[in-house]
């Protein structure tokens, strides 16, 4: 995958935060298309503004999102005590001056971006988000209206793992699109990963795979609950020219039964997929959103860097990973334009996900249906968001099942 260099992946923060402002500054429906693109562009960031939304939230936070005060504390001290300055070196440099970026600055003005409601995570439960969360900011009168219909959307995604899997142990996310068929859609790199990593058997069928042993996909998920609602995995269709990440179209159609006649209760209705090519190109959509099972950040510490940020981030988010979270954000980048897509068939958004997001819809929720049109297959920290265009994937795809209008 194309990894931006130090300068770019400021930019990419930096453009992050412009466009919060410029939505807050103009309103929701003042963002839209190419018009909104370059008031984003133009609107001033202070770093003090956002250092004191940080306060504000963090401050706000429910106990519950908190764990330990004394270790939640400490580490947003070593948040502040990185972020502020860089911080005010991104949006206030001197004058002809060319600021560089330590991995130090680059990991704290990512988790700046994620702890103050930039790019927020919610925590759902029964499919929804406490409606006075500090996260919600300027995002709160968007988001109200939504809430219906985010519980629908919410129920229809689940985490695919052993039957007796779970949030610290899973392959990653699918979501239901045929409830009549009883086909779900995710990445063809989950797939790969419950055979090599979790020892699934699976034996070829010379367009797709059948399902040799228990591997499951469970609609519930989130935190707070032991409910279960699984389905066992039978079959997996694979579209042409299926591959993994950048290197072909990164999706599988599962084909699901109920994995126990008191348990499985399949979601009803299934998420709609568009075609559309205007949410290829970011005109019809430019806020967007996600249902998926965020995991564990990244471990591996940055070359240069003096900070364990996993464990600030991880402690930021209280623990709490591989559960059922809905992320808004907005769109980057159309097909054809995203750097390292040979096949010209991936956009990109800036909403939070780490590894365990694989396979979460994305979704126009302002559009009527709250229709799915691209498929989570990667990010970045500190980049971005990769998912496959359902618009350029659309034969492909529907040739195995997927119903794309």
């Amino acid at each position: 995958m194309h990894a931006l260099n130090p300068a770019d992946r400021a930019k990419s923060i930096e453009n992050t935060l412009r466009r919060r402002a410029a939505r807050s500054a103009t309103g929701a429906e003042g963002i839209v298309g190419t018009e909104g693109a370059a008031n984003a562009a133009t609107t001033p960031v202070h770093a003090d503004d956002v250092l004191e939304r940080l306060d504000a939230v963090i401050k706000r936070l429910p106990p519950s999102e908190v764990g330990d005060p004394a270790k939640f504390k400490q580490e947003w001290q070593t948040l502040l005590e990185h972020g502020e300055p860089a911080l005010k070196k991104l949006l206030q440099p001197v004058a002809n001056s060319n600021p560089e970026f330590s991995p130090d600055d680059l990991a704290s003005m990512e988790a700046v971006v994620i702890a103050d409601g930039t790019r927020p995570s919610f925590l759902l439960r029964e499919g929804s988000y406490a409606p006075d969360h500090p996260f919600l900011g300027d995002w709160k009168d968007e988001l109200t209206d939504f809430r219906p219909s985010l519980r629908r959307l919410a129920g229809c995604v689940g985490r695919l793992q052993l039957p007796n899997g779970g949030p610290a142990k899973y392959n990653g996310t699918g979501f239901l699109v045929d409830a009549n068929d009883c086909l779900v859609l995710t990445n063809y790199h989950v797939v790969v990963h419950a055979r090599q990593v979790s020892g699934v058997a699976m034996s070829s069928t010379g367009t797709g795979l059948d399902v040799n042993s228990a591997w499951v996909i469970d609609f519930n998920g989130e935190v707070d609950s032991e409910k279960k609602n699984r389905w066992l995995v039978k079959e997996v269709r694979l579209p042409a020219g299926f591959g993994v990440s950048f290197d072909g179209v990164d999706a599988a159609v599962l084909r699901i039964e109920p994995f126990d006649p008191q348990e499985s209760r399949l979601p009803q209705p299934a998420i709609v997929l568009s075609g559309d090519p205007n949410y290829a190109s970011g005109a019809r959509a430019p806020t967007l959103g996600t249902i998926g099972f965020p995991g564990y950040p990244d471990k591996t510490l940055p070359a240069g860097a003096t900070v364990n940020w996993n464990f600030v981030i991880t402690t930021l988010f209280n623990n709490l990973f591989g559960l059922k979270r809905f992320a808004p954000g907005e769109f980057c980048d159309g097909t054809g334009s995203v750097e390292g897509d040979q096949l010209g068939h991936v956009l990109s958004y800036d909403a939070t996900t780490f590894g365990g997001a694989s396979g979460s819809p994305v979704f126009g929720w302002k559009d009527e249906g709250s229709p799915a049109f691209a498929l989570h297959f990667a990010g970045l920290n500190t980049e971005a968001n990769y998912g496959v265009s359902l618009h350029k994937a659309k034969a492909a795809l529907c040739a195995v099942g997927a119903p794309i209008s």
